[in-house]
């Protein structure tokens, strides 16, 4: 006798739905622990995130602390200077002035607003016919530009002012405002139209003069007498005013040394206020390139006025000593100067005016380098025979062209404005030959160089 028994489907069976239910509940278990798992990694990065924009506001927060108290401090600055500070918006309107323009006028801004017709554009009605473009062209070159123009004021005078324009942009390059400062030039506009008129007044005398000499041009003596009288006078004059050079010079430059010195100490003063910084850079160049044209000056006098002095002098020793100065001063330590000089070379001359002559020679051939060069190069030769002493220079600068090279030697020309330099260094160098009896020349072709010569007569 048989029997069966037929199990029942394994998923029908109790022991796999116990295992079903595990299973499910190990599921949910796990997904809660990932949701937890994935909250809390959410809840961290967000607490980094507001722990770094916290991080982000407190430096902003002491930014802003600190650019309120750097503009508290130029509120000052513009509230007690006497020069004169105006402030635009883009499209060219007066929105403000600081205290020094009604100290400088007598005017408050609205006055000044209806002397000019308006609160349109404000340098639409400037006494500068070009201040408009100037300002287009300091916008389109974020540089601030120099013009001379004019403020009435409440007593009816004229004042003459020198008006420095800059163009305030944001992070974009959009502009967003226009500083203007003006500063009092009237005393020194007076004393040029003085001096034009104390030209004209000479002019005119000499003119009379000069009539009074041809109507004595009757006889020769009496022409002789009159030529060494005005000689005599005209050498006067020319002392007279060679002294008055010197000392006018001399006098200037222990303020502008005073107002370089103050300069630098703004400087460190403002720390990292920018726009102050940038201004000041700009004061201390111009007082930095005022100075050289003093110094220029006080030697183009003493080289005019100076005794001849001969002495015997080592020129291999002073020539070395001289471009080694003038290497530091140019800061053209990477310059490849050769000293072409024979040992033992000694020259009986007066040591002042040789060394003016080698200084300005040498100083010429360094700055006015060509930059497109990857090497600036000069080459000084100094060769003595019986009858002359022959100093020239040779460079691989920028050159001077041939219808500028007959002017290169007058007081003042500068061929080139690549730098800010006096124009005197030249003349100083022809004044000084001559004054020992020589001649100076040049050869030069642009783009390629320059070789100057002075030639000194051996006594």
């Amino acid at each position: 006798k048989f029997s069966f028994t037929i199990a029942p489907p394994f998923w029908k069976t109790w022991w796999f739905r116990l295992l079903i239910l595990l299973l499910v509940v190990a599921l949910i278990y796990g997904y809660i622990r990932y949701r937890v798992f994935k909250l809390n990694r959410e809840k961290n990065e967000l607490e980094e995130k507001v722990r770094l924009r916290t991080v982000e506001l407190r430096e902003e927060k002491a930014k802003v602390e600190q650019a309120n108290l750097e503009l508290e401090k130029l509120s000052l600055v513009a509230s007690e200077t006497d020069n004169a500070v105006f402030i635009l918006d883009p499209g060219g309107k007066l929105i403000w002035v600081n205290a020094g323009f009604t100290r400088l006028t007598g005017l408050t801004m609205q006055e000044l607003l209806d002397a000019r017709k308006g609160e349109g554009d404000f340098l639409a009605t400037s006494t500068d016919s070009n201040a408009k473009l100037r300002m287009e062209q300091a916008v389109r070159t974020n540089t601030s530009v120099q013009y001379e123009s004019s403020l009435p004021s409440a007593n009816g005078d004229t004042i003459w002012v020198q008006s420095t324009l800059t163009p305030i942009l944001d992070k974009q390059g959009n502009l967003r405002n226009i500083v203007i400062i003006d500063s009092n030039i009237t005393e020194r506009k007076l004393a040029e139209e003085k001096v034009r008129q104390l030209n004209a007044d000479l002019e005119s005398q000499v003119a009379a003069r000069t009539r009074e000499l041809a109507t004595a041009n009757e006889s020769l003596q009496i022409e002789n007498i009159e030529h060494i009288k005005t000689a005599e006078q005209l050498k006067v004059i020319n002392s007279e005013l060679d002294t008055f050079v010197y000392r006018a010079s001399h006098d200037l430059k222990g303020p502008l040394a005073s107002l370089i010195g103050l300069i630098n100490i703004a400087g460190m003063e403002l720390g990292d206020n920018i726009v102050a910084v940038r201004y000041l850079g700009l004061m201390d160049k111009a007082s930095k390139r005022l100075d050289g044209i003093l110094i220029d000056l006080i030697e183009a006098t003493q080289v005019k006025q100076r005794t001849v002095e001969r002495i015997e002098i080592d020129a291999t020793a002073l020539a070395a000593g001289i471009a080694e100065q003038v290497r530091q001063a140019t800061d053209m330590k990477d310059a490849e100067l050769l000293l072409d000089i024979p040992a033992g070379l000694k020259l009986h001359t007066d040591e002042t005016l040789l060394t003016a002559i080698l200084q300005n020679f040498l100083s010429n051939a360094l700055k006015y380098r060509d930059k497109s060069k990857e090497v600036a190069r000069a080459k000084l030769s100094i060769t003595a025979d019986q009858a002359f002493v022959t100093i020239a220079i040779s460079d691989n600068g920028i050159g001077i062209a041939n219808d500028m090279q007959h002017r290169v030697f007058d007081m003042f020309y500068r061929g080139s404005h690549q730098t800010g330099g006096s124009g005197l260094g030249l003349y100083i160098v022809k004044q000084a030959a001559e004054k020992l009896g020589g001649t100076v020349s040049l050869e030069s072709k642009l783009g390629e160089g320059t070789t100057m010569t002075a030639r000194l007569p051996v006594l």
